[in-house]
């Protein structure tokens, strides 16, 4: 697998932040995120981390890994756009009060994933 980020000249990837309340239980309801007329949504891979590391070597990095779920991201995208154009971090735009990231399958755990076949 190859992270988008990598080939000559790329730049390194960056982050955003997001609170420990911004994951939910699966069947929540979530408000529509205040002070945006222009939400959007996307569709994403939940990785959930089992243990701390740091200086990781990529053959260790799974032995990190709790878990997968689905999940979908949140943004304000008229405020992203607001904060992007004038410099400023975007996190707020990701992860506010009535914003958060669902959780739409429970996390599960790798060991109750089948390995894939060569």
């Amino acid at each position: 697998m190859r992270a988008k980020w990598q080939g000559p000249g790329a730049e390194p990837p960056f982050f955003f932040t997001k609170p420990a309340d911004a994951i939910v239980a699966s069947g929540s309801i979530i408000p529509y995120a205040s002070m945006t007329s222009n939400l959007h949504h996307e569709i994403e891979l939940v990785v959930a981390l089992g243990s701390v590391g740091a200086n990781i070597l990529a053959e260790e990095a799974l032995g990190h890994v709790y878990g997968y779920a689905a999940g979908i991201d949140l943004t304000r995208r008229d405020l992203q756009k607001q904060a992007r154009d004038g410099g400023k971090p975007w996190d707020l735009q990701k992860a506010s009060t009535n914003q958060r990231q669902s959780e739409q399958s429970g996390r599960q755990p790798k060991s109750d994933i089948p390995p894939r076949a060569a």
